[in-house]
């Protein structure tokens, strides 16, 4: 079986997707470098001179290769951390439910913007968001997110998880 983290930029995926490999011991991925490594330009380069739209079809490509190379089975094989819209378009959640779990990381709006707030340099879409801008740009692209998340079949929406928590939840799906 496969363990998908997605959720927000900022809600913690490669944190988690690194402590649950060590501690179930199965290597994790991160779903933006393969696409990075593939392409041989960032992200953010990908969106400004190739645009979404070839992301998205690229992103999409990569994730059903990515299952390809796996067999679903009882046990966990590996761990992909998403990015933050890998869900939302094509039939990639479908894709990632079909195949092994879906965790959602949810964490409160607050702890979204505080990190989010701090890391905003790195990340092209938040430039020059501070504060209030920066909540609102936040909360309108979860608003816009939700139905695509709601469809995860784990939903940690804890400030603070912990692994023992998160795995339980796991093991409980």
């Amino acid at each position: 079986m496969l363990i998908f983290l997605i959720g927000f930029m900022g809600s913690g995926k490669s944190y988690w997707a690194e402590k649950l490999s060590t501690s179930l011991k199965v290597p994790w991925y991160d779903l933006d470098r393969i696409v990075e490594e593939r392409e041989g330009m960032e992200v953010r380069e990908i969106f400004s001179n190739k645009g979404e739209e070839y992301f998205r079809d690229l992103e999409h490509l990569v994730l059903a290769e990515f299952v390809d190379g796996f067999t679903a089975s009882e046990n966990i094989q590996a761990i992909l951390s998403c990015g933050g819209g890998t869900p939302c378009f094509r039939d990639n959640m479908d894709l990632m439910n079909g195949v092994g779990k879906t965790i959602w990381l949810d964490p409160p709006l607050g702890i979204l913007v505080s990190r989010l707030d701090k890391d905003s340099g790195k990340r092209p879409v938040l430039a020059g968001k501070k504060g209030k801008e920066l909540e609102n740009f936040i909360e309108l692209k979860l608003e816009e997110r939700k139905h695509w998340y709601e469809k995860a079949r784990v939903v940690i929406k804890e400030p603070m998880p912990t692994l023992q928590n998160i795995i339980k939840q796991i093991d409980h799906d």
